[in-house]
């Protein structure tokens, strides 16, 4: 009987990791902060819209 559960205990452990792997680095993603290119992008974005309200 033991014989047979093996398996499927190093099965059912591989998937509880996979999933704490993968609810980790969601958490990574979600708590770091942003990068330094998606900042300078923000900022030239609300340039854009400056002068686009400022030459209308």
């Amino acid at each position: 009987m033991q014989k047979h559960l093996f398996p499927s205990a190093w099965i059912f452990a591989a998937l509880i990791a996979g999933i704490l792997i993968c609810l980790s680095m969601i958490a990574w993603m979600l708590l770091r902060p942003p990068a330094v290119e998606a900042q300078l992008r923000e900022g030239a974005h609300f340039v854009r819209e400056v002068l686009r309200h400022a030459t209308a």
